[in-house]
C-alpha cells in the first residue's frame, strides 16, 4: 500500500545528515552504472511552467519522477516512487522542503570533494529560501571559519544573517559590497534569481571552489565568463541536463569545450581527483535521481517510524 508523505511528514523526519548520505551513495552507484536520469522537460503555459524528471536505481528496486508546477499563482513540487518488483506505487511525497536539502546537499557533496581544505572561509550570493540548506549543507562537510553573504536587499541579507546564525550556531555576516563574497574566499556560493552574473572571475583566488546552484535556465548566468575561463575543473550533476540548462556554460562561447566537463559522481567514486592549486566550479542544475533517493530514504524512515498516511 502506497504512503503519501507531507510537507509536515518530510519536515519531522528528513534531516541534512540524510540528505547527504542518500546523494552520496546514490553518486557512487551511478559511477557504476545501473541509475538512468532523465533531464528535466518544461511546460510553458499562461505564466507558469510545469516541470517533469525521473530516474530508476535498479539496485533498489524503484523508480521514480518529480513534477512541479512553479508560477506567478504559486508553487507546488510532488516525488512518486515505484515498485520496480511489483510496479506499484510506493509514495507519494510533498516535495519542496525535500527540494531544498536536496540543492543543498549537492552542493555540500560537492564542497567535500572538490574543496581541499577542512576549514574554509565561505562566501555566499542570495539570501533566499535555497541559501539557507546550501551553507547548512557545506557546514556539516567543512568547518566554516567565516560566512559573508551579499544579497542586493539589505533587510533581506540582515534578517537572513540574523536567521542562520541562530540556527548554525556561528556567526554570518551581511555585506553590501559583492567583491567581500568572493575575495580570499575558500568556497563560493552562488544560488539567486539574477539573470546576470553576480560573480566576477577576477575576485577569485587560487584553489577556491566554487558551487553555482542558481542558474538552470539557459537565458539565465550568475558568474561571468571570466569565472569560467579561470576554472580548471567545471563538473555537473548530469550533462545532459546541463547541456540544455546551464546558462553559465551553455553562454560559455565558442572556446568552451563540454568534453572538459565532468561528473560529480566520478569526483565522488575518485575516478577524478582535483589538486590543491585548482579552482573548481560545481554547476548544479537539480536532477531526478537525487529526489529519488532522498526521496526513497524518507519513505524507509517513515516506515519504520509509522508515519504517513496510507493511500488504499
Amino acid at each position: 500500500m502506497a504512503k503519501f508523505l507531507t510537507e509536515e511528514n518530510v519536515n519531522q523526519l528528513l534531516e541534512m545528515d540524510d540528505a547527504l548520505d542518500s546523494l552520496e551513495e546514490i553518486f557512487l552507484a551511478s559511477s557504476e552504472g545501473g541509475i538512468i536520469n532523465l533531464p528535466r522537460e518544461r511546460i510553458n503555459i499562461e505564466g507558469s511552467s510545469f516541470n517533469f524528471m525521473a530516474a530508476s536505481w535498479e539496485e533498489k528496486g524503484i523508480v521514480g519522477y518529480k513534477s512541479y508546477v512553479a508560477g506567478s499563482k504559486g508553487l507546488s513540487f510532488h516525488v512518486l516512487i515505484y515498485s520496480l518488483e511489483d510496479n506499484q506505487l510506493l509514495t507519494m511525497i510533498e516535495a519542496n522542503r525535500l527540494g531544498q536539502l536536496r540543492t543543498g546537499a549537492a552542493s555540500g557533496i560537492a564542497t567535500k570533494y572538490l574543496s581541499t581544505n577542512d576549514s574554509i572561509d565561505l562566501g555566499v550570493y542570495g539570501s533566499g529560501f535555497q541559501a539557507e540548506t546550501q551553507i547548512e549543507a557545506i557546514s556539516r562537510v567543512k568547518n566554516i571559519k567565516s560566512c559573508i553573504v551579499y544579497s542586493r536587499n539589505s533587510d533581506n541579507r540582515e534578517k537572513f544573517c540574523e536567521k542562520m546564525t541562530e540556527k548554525l550556531g556561528f556567526s554570518l555576516e551581511p555585506t553590501d559590497d559583492p567583491k567581500k563574497s568572493a575575495i580570499d574566499k575558500d568556497v563560493i556560493v552562488t544560488v539567486t534569481n539574477s539573470s546576470e552574473p553576480v560573480l566576477m572571475g577576477d575576485w577569485i583566488s587560487s584553489s577556491t571552489h566554487i558551487n553555482a546552484a542558481g542558474s538552470n535556465i539557459a537565458s539565465k548566468k550568475e558568474i561571468d565568463l571570466e569565472v569560467v575561463e579561470k576554472s580548471d575543473l567545471i563538473v555537473v550533476d548530469d550533462l545532459n541536463q546541463a547541456k540544455t540548462e546551464c546558462g553559465d556554460l551553455i553562454q560559455a562561447g565558442v572556446g568552451f569545450d563540454w568534453s572538459n566537463v565532468l561528473l560529480l559522481e566520478d569526483i565522488v567514486s575518485g575516478k577524478i581527483k582535483r589538486s590543491n592549486e585548482n579552482i573548481s566550479l560545481f554547476e548544479s542544475q537539480g536532477i531526478a535521481l537525487e529526489d529519488i533517493a532522498i526521496g526513497f530514504r524518507l519513505l524507509q524512515k517513515a516506515n519504520n517510524e509509522n508515519i504517513g498516511t496510507e493511500l488504499s
